[in-house]
């Protein structure tokens, strides 16, 4: 099996493993990576490990001209307590950038990076959906700032 998809079965397996888990809160997200001008869509799963601490594996497929790109981020987010209604939160995790060329003479490529993020949950009055906006800025060989509106269930 080759490295690349390796990694995938990896990523996918800690992913869905954390489904095992009772606390948990599945989510979906869309938004922009503003450096590449490309847009995506991804899922996530909040799982509790504190009362303000999370463990938030995502998957983002990125649309990009001639290239498929997968980002499988495994990050933790400290919950900021205040007395708003609103959620806030701030995070960083470790991420995996796979991009596939749709080009046969070019090599797909795996890099290995680090997601610094905050967001605001805007909570639904008697409902556990809560809408979201979540900044992030990815750093690896290509530094990419991203803006994501999601949806946590």
């Amino acid at each position: 099996m080759n490295p690349s998809r390796m990694i995938l079965l990896s990523a996918v397996i800690l992913f869905f493993g954390s489904i095992a888990r009772a606390d948990i809160t599945p989510g979906a997200r869309v938004g922009v990576f503003f450096d590449t001008d490309s847009a995506f869509v991804g899922g996530e799963v909040v799982t509790d490990l504190t009362e303000d601490w999370s463990f938030v594996p995502n998957v983002e497929y990125v649309f990009l001209d001639n290239a498929s790109q997968f980002n499988f981020n495994f990050d933790f987010q400290y919950r900021i307590r205040t007395d708003s209604r609103f959620e806030f939160w701030a995070g960083a995790g470790p991420a995996i950038i796979h991009v596939d060329p749709e080009n046969e003479l070019r090599d797909s490529e795996t890099d290995f990076g680090a997601n610094l993020f905050g967001g605001v949950g805007f909570p639904l009055r008697d409902s556990r959906i809560l809408p979201y906006v979540q900044p992030k800025l990815i750093l690896a060989d290509n530094v990419e700032f991203v803006l994501a509106f999601g949806v946590r269930f």
